[in-house]
């Protein structure tokens, strides 16, 4: 320390938080078992809600309210992740008859690429700076009663320890007032600024809490209202609950919807993606499976329910370039072009001009069926709609402009625009109860025998696997055409890997992939270990933007294995073989499956255009399953049904499927 400075002076001291203070500064450091990025979105708010949320759960009742007035985000392409924002927070007055404060600061959030540490600095706006902000203009007559903090900067380092799993958070804050004078209302004393400052350097020792409480939030939790559970004994320490004498008391778990014992939960604090905060009652279970999610990418997925996005502008009319040589091509070249059609254009122009030896009959035919397929799902009734379609399936098979009919076929401007048309499985919760995994260490593991792993199980699976067995579904495999919808799937969301997937009783098969090279078509994984175990669960599409942070999926052997933290199911049907009262006419046996390693978005196009694959595929499977059945001896699919009802073991890392 220089001589004209005085000695830092402890204020607090415990195993995990230190608060230092000296003149008109303070310094604290926190220590806690979070990731980087957690830390980040919860300092770095970038709505009014998650701004509130994040300052009232640091500073409590101190805290009345706040904005985001601007923020400017970083671009895709930038090297170094650095945010801008400029944001406003009212506090209670610091001393008895003092005045609320009001601090309007500019904030700066940076991370190095390496992801390892993050800073963040604040500084007070000046005044004529803060003066046009709808926080400060909301003061109007009250603006007396509110004193300005100015002259204030702080500054967050978030690093990661030597234990990777533990963060070290340094927080440092200087009031250097100016001693300009302002008419823009009364300012905050000296005396008042440095209690301010003790009080921001405290709320870093209630990240914790909040991380806390953000984890809770991001879960998909049980709707109890849509199903009706009685297990007759306490999920965590399976003690029997008396039906008629309540010896036991007993509360149902917000997150897996089991009663348990009320010694076996614990109350925790939720924060919902719009910054809402509610109290629940969580199983020890639960608890346990979202502390071993993972959440070290929490500023890569944008928070809330799953939901698909707006299309982006399209092409404007003058870009668009049109050949008018024929007929056929005229009368379609107005549908718009898409990463799917343009793949399916593609392997139609390859399959049809290209007149080498490379390409073979199979090729050409499971493309052409592809195109008829997805054709047949808009055809009408009407005799001129299939006209139309014969007119540009001949078309494109006599080389004219084969890329028109890949568009025809993509097409889904007929489709519902609303975005609220496009519904996801378990979007805002979950309509079944679920047992959460506990995945244990390996000093565990010698201690204790591993639980087994329970998957839900659907209402309708009995019906799922007579159809299943009725089809011989698990013959199906390596079906040229269903790769070829695999390859228009993986094209349409710009994601490496597309499988479409039947799922037996215990098991996950894979029946077709756009990379053979990747997953083993024909073997299978258990079923707890899959996306698909919860695909089943609804007829609808499954969306899952961040799996390693889900309870549901953080410990099945995708993401652990294959670190694929985006998945996207579409259903995939045959008929329901059973002809019960009220039954539905299909039901779902498998998926149509996109996966990556990093995160998507999906836009209201996409979800049409993949529903429209998937549905080409039930016809095609189906299709194939009744050739097969009619004659297995000579069907092509004969001299692969050893391998196709083989289950694979021992193969590592090829024997996952999703």
């Amino acid at each position: 320390f220089r001589n004209d400075q005085t000695q830092w002076k402890r204020v607090e001291r415990s195993t995990v938080f230190t608060l230092l203070k000296r003149d008109d500064e303070v310094l604290a450091q926190a220590r806690l078992d979070a990731s980087i990025e957690e830390v980040a979105s919860v300092l770095g708010a970038t709505t009014d809600q998650l701004h509130a949320a994040t300052m009232e759960g640091l500073y409590d009742d101190a805290f009345i309210a706040g904005s985001v007035a601007y923020v400017e985000r970083p671009h895709e392409n930038d090297q170094e992740f650095k945010q801008l924002a400029v944001k406003t927070s009212n506090f209670v007055h610091s001393k008895i008859l003092g005045k609320n404060e009001q601090w309007c600061f500019g904030e700066t959030l940076r991370s190095k690429p390496e992801g390892d540490s993050f800073t963040i600095t604040q500084s007070s706006l000046e005044a004529d700076q803060s003066q046009s902000l709808p926080a400060r203009l909301a003061l109007k007559d009250t603006k007396r009663r509110v004193a300005q903090l100015r002259d204030v900067s702080t500054a967050y380092l978030v690093e990661r320890t030597t234990d990777t799993q533990r963060l070290r958070i340094t927080f440092h804050a200087l009031y250097k007032p100016e001693g300009t004078p302002t008419k823009d209302g009364p300012v905050v004393t000296r005396r008042a600024a440095r209690a301010r400052l003790l009080r921001l350097a405290r709320g870093t020792s209630e990240l914790s809490q909040v991380v806390r409480r953000r984890r809770f939030g991001v879960q998909v939790f049980a709707d109890h209202s849509a199903f009706h559970i009685r297990n007759p004994r306490c999920t965590c320490c399976t003690r029997k609950f008396t039906p008629i004498i309540n010896l036991i008391p007993r509360t149902r778990c917000y997150l897996c919807g089991y009663y348990v014992c009320v010694s076996c939960s614990s109350s925790e604090k939720m924060e919902t993606y719009n910054g809402r905060v509610a109290t629940i009652m969580v199983c020890i279970r639960c608890v346990k499976s979202v502390a071993a999610c993972n959440f070290d990418h929490m500023l890569s997925v944008r928070p809330g329910p799953e939901r698909v996005l707006g299309d982006e502008a399209s092409t404007p009319q003058s870009a668009r370039t049109f050949d008018t040589s024929s007929t056929a091509t005229s009368e379609f070249s107005g549908f718009s072009e898409s990463s799917s059609s343009q793949k399916l254009g593609d392997l139609l122009t390859q399959v049809v001009c290209d007149d080498s030896d490379q390409v073979t009959l199979g090729q050409r035919r499971a493309a052409f069926l592809v195109l008829e397929q997805l054709l047949l799902i808009d055809q009408k009734e009407a005799q001129v709609q299939a006209d139309k379609n014969a007119e540009l399936l001949s078309a494109a098979s006599e080389r004219q402009q084969p890329t028109e009919a890949a568009k025809r076929a993509m097409d889904v401007s007929k489709c519902r625009k609303d975005l609220d048309a496009c519904k996801f499985a378990s979007a805002d919760s979950r309509p079944y109860p679920m047992m959460p995994a506990l995945i244990q260490n390996e000093e565990e593991s010698k201690e204790v025998e591993l639980e087994p792993i329970i998957y839900p199980i659907p209402a309708n699976e009995d019906e799922r696997l007579a159809a299943i067995e009725h089809f011989r579904l698990h013959d199906v495999a390596n079906v040229p055409e269903l790769n070829v919808i695999c390859s228009l799937a993986a094209a349409e969301m710009k994601a490496p890997h597309s499988v479409i997937t039947l799922v037996e009783r215990d098991v996950v098969t894979l029946l077709a992939t756009n990379a053979p090279e990747y997953w083993d078509v024909g073997t299978g994984n258990p079923r707890e270990q899959t996306f698909c175990q919860h695909f089943v669960m609804d007829d609808k599409p499954l969306l899952v933007r961040h799996a390693e942070a889900d309870m549901r999926f953080y410990h099945i052997a995708p993401v652990t294995m294959r670190s694929l933290r985006f998945y996207a199911g579409f259903p995939v049907s045959v008929p329901c073989v059973s002809k019960t009262p009220g039954q539905p006419e299909r039901v779902v046996i498998g998926a149509l499956c996109c996966l990556d390693e990093k995160p998507h978005e999906m836009t209201r196009s996409q979800y049409w255009r993949l529903m429209k694959l998937a549905d080409a595929a039930s016809n095609i499977l189906e299709r194939t399953a009744k050739e097969y059945i009619a004659d297995p001896e000579n069907h092509p699919l004969g001299q692969n049904r050893t391998r196709g009802q083989t289950f694979a073991e021992g193969k590592g890392a090829a024997m996952v499927t999703c």
